[in-house]
């Protein structure tokens, strides 16, 4: 054999094993880490209308690499505040966070929060722990458009049921305003 073709299969073998053992774990993190599944958000409200309080309930899972952070806003014309801001530990590097699902629950009492009667708009921002969009994670925006209204429905009997007894069926005339 001569010496320069054991130099260029020495050069080979060498390249292969720097393949195998840099470049194939580097591309499989990334595969990993960039993945572009979204947060999923589970959202109960039991109605579009916000009173002196209401219940907020949220249900946010991310499989795959985790919750990064999750923000809550209730936006009025005058106003924006943050009803929740949870920011999680980040996890191990090969398999993201450790928080692959959060339950939350918030009361909102908008008069205590300084909002007046009015249009207002619910945002629901939720981030993962994928380095897609330069480190800041796969994106969930979730909006729901509601109303500020904190009196309460006046109900007025405009007429009334006579003979009305044991077994007998009411009748009336109510004007609710």
């Amino acid at each position: 054999m001569y010496p320069h073709t054991r130099k260029k299969s020495l050069k080979g073998k060498i390249l292969i094993l720097l393949l195998i053992f840099l470049i194939l774990p580097i591309l499989f993190l990334l595969f990993i880490r960039l993945e572009g599944e979204k947060p999923e958000v589970g959202l109960n409200l039991t109605s579009p209308y916000l009173g002196v309080t209401q219940d907020l309930k949220l249900n946010v899972v991310d499989k795959k690499s985790g919750i990064r952070r999750i923000l809550v806003t209730l936006e009025t014309p005058n106003k924006r505040v943050e009803l929740i801001n949870h920011h999680m530990a980040q996890g191990g590097v090969i398999m993201g966070g450790g928080r692959r699902q959060m339950a939350l629950e918030q009361t909102i009492e908008p008069k205590k929060l300084g909002l007046t009667e009015g249009a207002a708009t619910l945002r629901i921002e939720v981030r993962d722990l994928s380095w897609r969009g330069w480190f800041h994670g796969n994106k969930t925006l979730v909006e729901r458009k509601m109303t500020i209204d904190f009196k309460p429905p006046v109900v007025t009997v405009l007429t009334h049921s006579w003979g009305s007894g044991r077994g007998s069926l009411f009748s009336g005339i109510l004007r609710v305003g």
